[in-house]
């Protein structure tokens, strides 16, 4: 299995794994002066570096959408006018390598959904005429249909507990560690588990209108929402834009060297902000989906880092329901008590 995720993530970073390559090999063949060939490898290096991000910026063009990606673009072409060939090489393996993580972080994403999705039984044993019936797919169970659930299944529809009675294990949606005990009548989640005797559930909701598959739904917005730095990035990308062509511009008036162009454009390329922030949080809904906490906005991750108390009223969820005293704090409210206090609690 290690080895199987080893491959995949070199696979997944093969653009810049490349691109760091060629600019290692041309500077090797630089030091030792080899003529033109260092030259045709650096500029291969910059076309495969960069060609995703041409390809994409020309289907972006003819939607008529505006992207912080141009000023890369134009950034690389002063770069191959003033000959600065590893300039260019550099920014080609930092955009590279940036979309690759942004793809790498989505593919893990969608992984962890797989995980979410697989867990489900995808099909179940219908129960008819007080005995097991047949094997039918999930999907294709309607609402009344009652189901069989062997001990140690997870239950893929919500649905009321026929049977007398059963032992539920709910942890996967309310953190309850304890096993609940379900009497007949009682309503049954899907996400749950059996842990008890064999049941007989009535089925009550088809599989779209399941309670596990709103949480799926609620993980697959989460990853594809826009964090509020991006969706700020994208709102005033036409602005930055031209704010730094000015800026270019003016540079060249005072030095009148491309030079400094190049020197504001390369400062000014936004990839790694933009990237960064997308990633981390696309990363963060990941590892909390793989613990079974689902974030229903990308935003609440952002909001956290300017949290300083958190107060949960879950008693028997995240504690034991069993409180005992840690500690005693007195807060005194005028200096004039504070002896009095003080000796209450010595003796005390």
């Amino acid at each position: 299995m290690k080895h199987h995720e080893k491959t995949s993530f070199v696979d997944s970073f093969r653009i810049p794994i490349l691109v760091l390559g060629g600019i290692i090999l041309y500077l090797i063949l630089e030091a030792i002066q080899i003529p033109f060939i260092p030259l045709v490898i650096i500029l291969a290096t910059i076309a495969f570096g960069s060609f995703q991000l041409v390809r994409d910026s020309y289907g972006q063009i003819l939607k008529n959408q505006f992207a912080l990606d141009y000023i890369a673009i134009i950034a690389i072409i002063v770069s191959l006018l003033t000959q600065e060939y590893l300039v260019a090489a550099v920014l080609a393996l930092m955009i590279a390598s940036g979309r690759t993580l942004e793809e790498y972080g989505a593919s893990q994403a969608k992984r962890t959904l797989t995980a979410l999705i697989d867990r489900i039984p995808r099909s179940v044993h219908l129960w008819t005429d007080n005995e097991i019936g047949q094997k039918v797919e999930v999907e294709s169970v309607d609402v009344g249909q009652q189901i069989f659930i062997r001990k140690g299944e997870v239950i893929p529809l919500d649905g009321v507990l026929i049977s007398h009675n059963g032992i539920i294990d709910e942890s996967s949606l309310t953190g309850e560690a304890m096993s609940v005990q379900k009497i007949e009548k009682d309503e049954i989640k899907s996400g749950t588990v059996n842990v008890g005797n064999p049941i007989v559930i009535k089925v009550t909701h088809e599989e779209k209108d399941s309670t596990y598959a709103k949480i799926i739904n609620l993980v697959q917005k989460a990853t594809k929402e826009k964090a509020p730095l991006v969706r700020l990035a994208d709102k005033y990308s036409t602005i930055f834009t031209v704010v730094t062509f000015l800026i270019a511009g003016f540079a060249y008036y005072q030095t009148g060297t491309i030079e400094s162009i190049l020197a504001v454009l390369v400062v000014a390329t936004p990839c790694p902000l933009i990237l960064a922030t997308p990633i981390a949080l696309m990363g963060g809904v990941n590892a909390a989906a793989k613990k079974r906490i689902i974030i229903k906005k990308l935003s609440s991750l952002e909001i956290l880092s300017r949290v300083n108390a958190v107060m949960f009223d879950k008693t028997g969820t995240i504690t034991l329901g069993k409180p005992r005293l840690t500690g005693v704090r007195i807060f005194y409210q005028a200096q004039f008590f504070k002896p009095k206090a003080e000796r209450m609690f010595q003796n005390n």
